[in-house]
């Protein structure tokens, strides 16, 4: 019996330890949203995949679709991270990726907010995060949960989700807009109950 082999762009949102040498790994995929996929041996010294699974990463993987969880039998760096040894920029990060864990919930195919990740990863590694790590922040909470639907409506969230500015554009007016914007965040998470 022959299994299909999918490809397909995604970021490691998490993973823990599974059996003795696998690991449970949550992906963030272009093609597919959010899955669980179970990588054997992993944690050998020799596994082809160890280097390319770590947390926040941005790889092509290789999938078969299982009865229960996908298995990852490939993954490749499409580019490797530079905030990998930044704590401020992996913070960021790991906020989003949490945020995305939070509020996607299942298998569904999201090509624009996979987008909206390369792009919030793009500021991130940009250069802004000495001046405006706080501002990055509120921008990627924001323009998550406005394409997810929860938060819309006000000025300042239509403007920050899908505005086609600049990253310098967007920080400054996410600073000059912050109390508006954190109201508008604390409101719509309050009002999710997740």
């Amino acid at each position: 019996m022959s299994h299909r082999l999918y490809s397909t762009d995604a970021f490691v949102v998490a993973s823990r330890d599974s059996g003795e040498s696998s690991r449970m790994i949550e992906l963030f995929t272009r093609d597919f949203g959010l899955v669980r996929g179970v990588a054997q041996g992993v944690r050998f010294l020799k596994s082809k995949l160890r280097y390319s699974l770590y947390p926040y990463g941005y790889v092509r993987t290789t999938l078969v679709r299982g009865r229960e969880v996908w298995r990852i039998t490939g993954a490749a760096e499409i580019e490797r991270s530079a905030f990998l040894d930044e704590s401020t920029e992996l913070s960021l990060m790991a906020g989003f990726f949490a945020l995305l864990a939070r509020f996607v919930q299942g298998e569904e195919r999201d090509q624009e907010l996979f987008d909206e990740i390369v792009f919030l990863r793009t500021v991130v590694e940009g250069g802004f995060v000495k001046e405006y790590s706080r501002e990055i922040e509120l921008l990627g909470t924001v323009r998550i949960l406005h394409h997810l639907g929860y938060l819309g409506g006000t000025p300042e969230a239509e403007f920050l989700g899908g505005a086609p500015a600049t990253a310098r554009e967007l920080l400054s007016y996410v600073r000059t807009h912050r109390q508006a914007l954190s109201t508008q965040v604390e409101r719509a998470l309050s009002a999710s109950h997740l």
